[in-house]
């Protein structure tokens, strides 16, 4: 969880390189994150002056 706190948008496998873990391992990890009764979600807000209209999206 910490790993994806810097840049969530990361690769498997540049996260697996910082985890010192198998690329199949790091998979396996993130999918219990997403799936395993949520304990991680995924958000993505972009700003007013950004988007020129308030957007917001959750997944």
């Amino acid at each position: 969880m910490l790993a994806l706190g810097t840049d969530g948008g990361r690769p498997v496998a540049a996260l697996a390189a910082e985890l010192g873990r198998p690329e199949s391992t790091v998979r396996r990890m993130l999918g219990t994150l997403l799936t395993g009764g949520g304990k991680a979600v995924l958000r993505c807000e972009a700003s007013l002056p950004h988007a020129g209209r308030r957007s917001t999206a959750t997944l």
